[in-house]
């Protein structure tokens, strides 16, 4: 199935909730048993069934469900989901819902009727089902309304959110972030705080014991892994910040034992905009024993106003245990 090659209706809303019913119909060559259109009711809602309509924020689990239209009720109808647009970079991926032993292609389809999307990126996204009767007519034939689909906005959360990308799929990167007086690598998470990273990722900043000034490095949704998207996405939330200036820094392992390199992007994001975007390559050797590091720059924080400021000194940083040391 090519999918730029079917016909879509959407709506254009965080609720995305939409209404497409199939209006009896015949199939593109005549050959189906059944005539009439498959239709459905998308709607997506949170784990408890609960429909959203609230902002959704990068690393959410998004749970989708197609209500058949009542023409749809008496035959098998196969689903097949999968991405129309998407953010750019984004690795976003389409799972089997928890009741289904339904598997996920490398193409982010899935065949499940109910299924749940995980997307690490701030953005754009429309997804849309095929529906195909058993014998009968599929949403995407000619003489039927289109494939059903809808719009998601997934939003930045808080104040600053940063994004780390890279496009070499296995290969391990990391993301490191520190208030003023942290050590690189501390991962004391007790107030004041240490590195915020992997091993360290809600340390205690700025108001001891309130949760809500505090760093959060998000790898990927808690329920749902995704090799595509535990391997190539790091985010990092950062709400009520405190006078301070925060240190970035990304650092690429690469793959063991083998020569790597990849190009790695940040991009920054105040107050719902992107701020600024910075992309380097990093190589790492085989026979280097530490990763690479690159230092974009810095990110100070004055009341309610943030400014990144670009590094200017030697900020590439090969086979380094510490890069600040």
């Amino acid at each position: 199935m090519d999918a730029s090659d079917l016909r879509s209706v959407t709506v254009s809303s965080v609720v995305t909730t939409i209404l497409v019913f199939g209006a009896g119909c015949g199939s593109d060559d005549g050959s189906r048993v059944n005539t009439a259109c498959p239709g459905a009711n998308i709607l997506v809602h949170s784990e408890d069934g609960e429909e959203i309509s609230g902002p959704i924020e990068p690393a959410d689990s998004i749970y989708l469900s197609a209500e058949l239209s009542q023409q749809s009720y008496s035959n098998q109808i196969y689903h097949t989901w999968y991405f129309e647009e998407w953010a750019t970079g984004s690795r976003a991926g389409i799972f089997p819902g928890s009741n289904s032993e339904a598997t996920t292609s490398a193409e982010s389809e899935s065949w499940d009727p109910e299924p749940i999307i995980v997307i690490d990126l701030s953005g754009h996204y429309r997804v849309c089902v095929e529906l195909c009767e058993v014998d009968g007519a599929c949403s995407s034939d000619s003489s039927c309304e289109g494939n059903p689909c809808v719009d998601i906005e997934v939003v930045q959360p808080g104040d600053l959110y940063i994004e780390l990308l890279w496009d070499h799929p296995g290969a391990k990167a990391k993301m490191h972030y520190l208030r003023s007086g942290a050590a690189f690598g501390d991962d004391t998470s007790d107030f004041p705080g240490g590195d915020c990273f992997y091993a360290n990722r809600d340390p205690d900043y700025c108001i001891e014991g309130d949760d809500s000034d505090n760093p959060n490095m998000s790898y990927n949704s808690p329920q749902h892994t995704l090799d595509a998207i535990a391997s190539t996405a790091r985010n990092l939330f950062h709400d009520n910040p405190c006078d301070d200036t925060y240190r970035l820094w990304v650092g690429f392992e690469g793959v063991p034992n083998e020569d790597s390199e990849t190009e790695a992007t940040i991009r920054i994001h105040m107050d719902g905009e992107l701020i600024t975007e910075s992309s380097r390559s990093l190589r790492v050797a085989r026979s280097d024993h530490q990763p690479t590091y690159w230092k974009p720059g810095s990110i100070k924080w004055t009341g309610s106003t943030g400014e990144f400021i670009e590094a200017t000194e030697d900020n590439y940083f090969p086979n380094a245990r510490n890069p600040e040391q």
